[in-house]
């Protein structure tokens, strides 16, 4: 598969079956100035080599008369497919664990809907980077999300410090985690705010303030659901 989008990205390609490498280059530079890209002088080749069969892939999709989505280069069309596996895919399942967990109402009708976003619980889009750390995004967003709710103040708070400090609890910071671990870190230490501990994408020393923790965040419990729980 390739990593795509479905909004266009305005490069104007064709869907040529293949360049001359004087126009993979000129839309190459493109690329790279639209996503401020800067590569080391030793990853360059392998960069621009996997943007080229990214691109490839692309236009000999979008050239098909039959298709139910539309592709375009995104900001992950220099990484070949195992690449982009190790840097973002970095959530570790494990069995889910359904005892004591909630009960859903079957029944749609009996249910009262509700956007959270509109409600003021979540947060704006975040962007881990090239870094496995989605497990830390679901830790707060979740948090967050409850938070809001309890108290009525969206606060973002610290995905760096679940990288940074949880390892302890079996998360391994850019090379993925478990949420559940890091709801354990969360049970005993809590969460600082976004702008009190920053998030840098990589792997760093743990820097927790103790005395920035935000009242209220620490997490007093939490259940694992089966995802045939809410259908």
């Amino acid at each position: 598969k390739v990593f795509a989008v479905v909004v266009l990205l305005g490069l104007a390609l064709s869907a040529s079956a293949l360049r001359t490498e004087e126009e993979y280059a000129g839309i190459f530079k493109a690329y790279v100035r639209q996503f401020a890209k800067r590569y080391e002088v030793t990853e360059f080749v392998d960069r621009y080599n996997a943007f080229k069969a990214n691109l490839d892939k692309i236009e000999a999709f979008m050239a098909k008369e039959e298709r139910d989505v539309e592709l375009a280069l995104n900001e992950f069309a220099d990484l070949t497919q195992e690449e982009f596996k190790k840097a973002y895919l970095g959530f570790k399942p494990k069995s889910v664990a359904t005892k004591g967990a909630p009960k859903v109402d079957s029944n749609p009708s009996n249910n009262n809907n509700i956007d959270w976003r509109n409600q003021g619980a979540v947060t704006p889009v975040k962007n881990q980077g090239q870094c496995g750390s989605c497990w830390s995004f679901s830790t707060t967003g979740s948090i967050e999300g409850a938070y809001a709710i309890k108290n009525g103040k969206l606060v973002s708070f610290s995905e760096q410090q679940l990288v940074d400090c949880s390892g302890s609890y079996g998360n391994m910071g850019c090379n993925g985690g478990l949420m559940d671990n890091a709801f354990q870190y969360v049970e005993k230490y809590g969460l600082e705010t976004e702008s009190d501990y920053p998030y840098t994408a990589e792997d760093g020393s743990c820097q927790y303030d103790a005395s920035k923790v935000v009242s209220g965040s620490k997490v007093s419990s939490y259940k694992d659901a089966a995802d045939t729980a809410f259908k």
